[in-house]
């Protein structure tokens, strides 16, 4: 059976939530036996502890989910989601194997007509949304689909008709307005095609695709998925398309062995014959054992909402076992909840006695409590329910909503796992956040927070490249860096030292169930790579030919090993940091051979692995951290140098003897090969006889400060006389031209398709992921064109990092990099240009890309220092808040492992700023990191105004000049705030906070 890809959700049909049968029956549809079978559901996410879809509860300790083909954890699935599960069940409970999701749009609204009973225009889709829809919005004001304004950016599950109209199961409003930079993504079908014009329309949006990457041949009538990184709204006017691919249909998405059970539910497309249908393009096949619930045959008509359970037959056909006809006629009912009848599974409002079910969507407005469920209904409960109605009159709720509750008391014995001992920390703070303590002052929000200690942790540069096989050339070996500082807890939190710590990191699963223990190859099985296999040419490792030294397999150039160095594939065990730096208060693991290959042979970049913290003297756990340790072999000669490629050509160069892979399917034979035609141009070109001397290590002759491991600060030996290997790479191919057109190789202002990632790791890997990546900030931004990172322009006066290179030379390759002031020049009393945050380092026009200094130092790095080099609030690194450089926090993929660190040290992913991760208590202050005061904290909320009073400026200086909110005042995370005057706020994350949210401004 084939693997399930990734999910084309306008071939999704959703499951919508059934109404119950006759007389109150709370059977799942299709249950008939407690023995599990193994099946394939269709459907959408109704609810939450474990996953609930198509009313089975699906456990999913052991799931591989996936949002949008990225690995995720199970809190990036929300309700209403159209996902594609695979697992097993007994028609009320199960276990799901792979859960997968892809949105059906991401991108502007071109028009909303909600209001006038009409429907939302989003990207030339029509939309259409029932009482069923789950709306989410992270726009405080925006509360109703209704309400949505036009170019708002919206993100939307469903299943279409046969008009191909969408049916909204979810809308998520995500901002009011596309961001540079920002990705949209529509699926559809093609209207009209003008392939001379390269210009076509889906639904009612013209597309012009001139610039775009075409994966599959375009076809008028056929589905396909368009992206667009236009950076603007074309309300009116074309989209810009940047890529182009066909999208699966139900059929391909749907490929279960005849054995198991398919479940799913959309509208009738096509009636074929009297026993033939199509569902969404996948051919569903009657038969007279055929069974029908609330309707009969002669109801099957096109348009028609049914659900379907079955199994695929040898033709790729749905046998239907059931088919069960959806109303979709609702009724509302509002009230207090007077009567729970949990046997019956009723509940009773006024006078209407209502049936629930778990196929029951269920949403909590009061606590927004993810895993609330029809259990913790309770008498005093005010509930908002959507009902259907059979032909008795039964009413039965197809999606609860609680909009505010009763608190339930409890004996210690029965307080949830985690609760505190009475007057423990936290003890007296309830859910809004605020507090009943007397000492207001001490509070400082995220209650529950008892730890000890906290271990920071990070990587050095938030991507590592390495060579997979080191026969020909080898740029970079497996090198990884990992740094941690361990802080004990407290009023004043304290950085502790080696002399009362020990630092140790070991693999770790991540939630799409990736592990990385070792970097040798398993007989028979992965090959990761031959880093320490003998060279038969030599008789030695490579790692001797290249390095000079000879450590065992699994352990790297500065002797860090990786966690199964002892059994590979079986051990996991602690490896200690190779030493502690007393200067930045930090433990250093140099050199981790970590390669980009999981244990069971597939491709991660991003591992994980756990730190831990011990006590010096007991060996005690005290704390520990999941990070990524970013690895890439993604970096690519090919492009340019396979035979016959315009860095390969023999019709150029005939005297190069360029020579050919031996087998053409084979990735790394290509890769060799090219890489064995640029030592041979190499030789031509200077005169050396580098092809008769492999491997080659390339910072032999050229320094490379990521390679200077003995700390000489520039070149020695065979290096001197030679240019850097920065300025071989870059400087060099950024002047290369195209002899047919003489165009620049890698134009000036390419894009990065054009220009890194012809090298670097992103076409895959997708390096550039993090907070700054995912706003439009691409590598030009930061560092300047290929010529300016290659050093062919002198830098200006003032423009080394330490002045020891100002105006002299050109900028020093590791050392004269971007800095965070550059960008983020001040606060809003004090910036340069003219916003808070800028979005490129250096003024444009500058040829040498060189970074701008900032007066206002506010968010600047220390003085001479790299941010990856820089230390800030009481001494805490800066990665250790903000994450590695490259991969700033958060990453913009919920369930992406670089998220996994923030999550674990504060509850939300994003910049480390809540107050209690480090502070058990806390008086009111502005010093706090970059001048910030207390965090998610009711004593602040209730005590600021004297701060105001004394210091207006101080305020203003992230609030913005009219206090009505900047950049620099948004919530990190949703939080609710206690006001006297106007009650409890609940503000999303992202919200620009502003004084006239509570009151007017002062």
């Amino acid at each position: 059976m084939k693997k399930l890809q990734q999910i084309a959700i306008s071939t999704l049909l959703a499951l919508l939530i059934s109404a119950c049968g006759g007389g109150g029956d709370d059977t799942t549809f299709g249950s008939s036996s407690a023995t599990r079978s193994d099946e394939t559901v269709l459907g959408r996410v109704t609810g939450f502890g474990s996953v609930y879809v198509d009313g089975v509860e699906y456990e999913t300790d052991n799931t591989q989910i996936t949002i949008n083909g990225v690995p995720a954890d199970e809190s990036a699935l929300k309700l209403g989601m159209v996902v594609l599960l695979k697992g097993n069940s007994d028609g009320s409970h199960g276990e799901a194997f792979n859960i997968d999701f892809s949105d059906e749009i991401h991108g502007f609204v071109d028009e909303n007509l909600t209001a006038t009973g009409g429907a939302l225009q989003v990207m030339g889709q029509t939309v259409y949304s029932d009482p069923l829809t789950v709306f989410e919005s992270a726009v405080a004001s925006i509360t109703t689909i209704a309400a949505i304004p036009q170019g708002a950016i919206v993100e939307i599950s469903g299943y279409r008709n046969t008009d191909s109209a969408l049916f909204a199961t979810r809308i998520e409003l995500k901002k009011l307005a596309l961001d540079p930079g920002d990705e949209v993504s529509v699926k559809g079908r093609i209207e009209t095609l003008d392939e001379n014009a390269k210009r076509l329309t889906l639904g009612t949006m013209g597309v012009d695709y001139s610039q775009a990457e075409v994966k599959d041949i375009l076809i008028v009538g056929r589905f396909y998925e368009i992206s667009s990184r236009q950076g603007t709204s074309p309300i009116s006017g074309d989209l810009i398309a940047d890529e182009i691919e066909a999208a699966e249909d139900a059929a391909d998405q749907i490929d279960s062995d005849t054995d198991e059970q398919v479940k799913l539910e959309g509208r009738i497309d096509t009636l074929l014959t009297d026993d033939l249908f199509t569902l969404n393009g996948l051919e569903i096949l009657l038969s007279p054992e055929t069974e029908f619930e609330d309707g009969d045959r002669e109801q099957l008509t096109e348009n028609a909402l049914i659900k379907v359970r079955g199994y695929l037959n040898e033709q790729g056909q749905v046998s239907a076992d059931e088919i069960e006809f959806r109303s979709e006629t609702y009724t509302e009912i509002e009230g207090i909840v007077s009567q729970v009848d949990s046997n019956n599974s009723t509940l009773t409002i006024g006078n209407s006695l209502i049936h629930y079910s778990s196929e029951t969507l269920v949403i909590d407005e009061w606590k927004e409590d993810r895993s609330f469920n029809l259990q913790q209904i309770r008498v005093g409960d005010e509930l908002e329910i959507d009902t259907t109605q059979d032909a008795s009159g039964n009413l039965f709720a197809v999606k609860l909503v609680r909009k505010s509750g009763t608190e339930v008391e409890t004996d210690d014995e029965d307080q949830a796992e985690g609760g505190g001992d009475e007057g423990a920390e936290g003890d007296d703070t309830d859910e809004e956040g605020s507090s009943e303590s007397e000492n207001d002052d001490a509070n400082t929000g995220v209650p529950g927070i008892t730890d000890s200690h906290r271990v920071l942790a990070f990587n050095d540069l938030g991507m590592h490249c390495a060579d997979l096989d080191y026969t020909t050339f080898v740029v970079l070996p497996p090198f990884n860096v990992i740094r941690s500082q361990v802080i004990e807890r407290g009023a004043t939190p304290r950085i502790l030292s080696s002399a009362e710590v020990d630092v140790a990191y070991k693999a770790q699963m991540d939630a799409a169930g990736s592990i990385n223990t070792t970097s040798q190859n398993l007989p028979g099985s992965v090959q990761k790579t031959n880093f320490w296999d003998i060279n038969p040419a030599s008789g030695n490792t490579y790692v001797f030919d290249l390095f000079g030294g000879n450590p065992p397999a699994d352990v790297g150039l500065l002797g860090q090993s990786m966690p199964g160095v002892n059994a590979p594939y079986s051990a996991n065990e602690d490896q200690p940091f190779g030493h502690y730096d007393a200067d930045f208060a930090w433990f250093s693991a140099d050199g981790v051979p970590i390669l980009p290959v999981d244990d069971a042979g597939q491709t991660n970049a991003y591992p994980l692995m756990q730190v831990t913290a011990s006590d010096k003297t007991s060996g005690q756990a005290l704390a520990s951290l999941d990070i990524v340790l970013p690895v890439a072999s993604e970096a690519d000669c090919q492009n340019c140098h396979a035979l016959g490629e315009i860095g390969a050509d023999s019709n150029r160069r005939p005297e190069v003897d360029f020579i050919f892979p031996d087998d053409i399917n084979d990735p790394n034979d290509v890769l060799q090969a090219a890489k064995a035609n640029i030592l041979r141009l190499h030789d031509n070109k200077h005169g050396t006889d580098i092809d008769n001397q492999r491997p080659v290590l390339c910072a032999g002759c050229h320094y490379s400060a990521a390679l200077d491991l003995a700390g000489n600060g520039g070149p020695v030996g065979k290096q001197v006389g030679h240019a850097m290997m920065s300025q071989v790479m870059h400087g060099h191919h950024g002047e290369l031209r195209d002899p047919a057109t003489d165009e620049l190789i890698f134009p000036e202002n390419g894009t990065l398709e054009e220009t890194c990632y012809q090298c670097h790791p992103g076409k895959v890997t997708k390096c550039l992921r993090g907070a700054m990546g995912g706003a439009g900030i691409t590598c030009q931004n930061c560092h300047g064109g290929m010529l300016a990172v290659g050093g062919v322009h002198d830098l200006p006066a003032g423009g080394g990092l330490d002045g020891a290179n100002d105006g002299t030379t050109p900028r020093r390759p590791w050392i004269d990099e971007p800095r965070c002031e550059s960008c983020h020049t001040g606060d809003s009393n004090d910036h340069l240009g003219g916003a808070i945050r800028l979005s490129q380092t250096w003024e444009s026009g500058d040829p040498s890309a060189t970074p701008r200094r900032a007066e206002n130092k506010r968010f600047a790095e220390n003085p001479a220092k790299l941010y990856r080099n820089s230390l800030g609030h009481g001494g805490v690194a800066c990665e250790g808040c903000h994450g590695s450089t490259h991969a700033i926090w958060p990453n913009a993929v919920p369930g992406s492992n670089d998220n996994v660190a923030a999550v674990q040290l504060q509850g939300h992913a994003g910049t480390i700023s809540e107050c209690s991760s480090c502070h058990t208590t806390l008086g009111l202050t502005l010093d706090g990191p970059h001048g910030m005061h207390n965090v998610n904290s009711p004593a602040w909320t209730e005590g600021h105004e004297s701060f105001y009073q004394q210091n207006p400026g101080s305020c203003r200086a992230c609030h913005g000049q009219n206090l009505e909110g900047t950049a620099l005042s948004r919530t990190a995370a949703d939080r609710d705030l206690q006001t006297d005057d106007n009650g409890p706020i609940h503000l999303v994350k992202g919200t620009e906070v502003s004084c006239t949210l509570c009151h007017e401004r002062p």
